[in-house]
């Protein structure tokens, strides 16, 4: 099966020959429809996880500390873990690094 199109003004041109697709296209075409098809169910999963969180934080606030005692002291601990010293800016006085948090 061929198809032919014409070029525009194409007095004296040869037509353009469209040859039908290889097997191996047919198998990126089938790729990119469900990469499409993954993307779109995957937008719609997100819409839910949004109005859950809405639904979740409504009334949360972030100023208010979740303890049963407001008088007793609350300890937190963390641990940081130095993996890679990235960028140093001496005159900024900043300093970029890889660091691994355990609390």
């Amino acid at each position: 099966m061929s198809l032919f199109v014409d070029w525009a003004g194409g007095e004296g041109r040869t037509p353009l020959k469209l040859r039908p697709l290889r097997p191996a296209a047919h198998y990126i075409m089938f790729f990119l429809i469900l990469t499409i098809i993954a993307t779109v169910s995957q937008t719609e999963a997100s819409q839910a996880e949004a109005e859950l969180y809405r639904t979740l934080m409504k009334n949360y606030s972030a100023i208010v500390r979740p303890v049963r005692n407001p008088n007793k002291v609350l300890t937190v601990s963390m641990k940081v873990f130095l993996q890679q010293i990235l960028n140093v800016d001496e005159q900024d006085q900043v300093i970029e690094v890889n660091a691994w948090l355990k609390y």
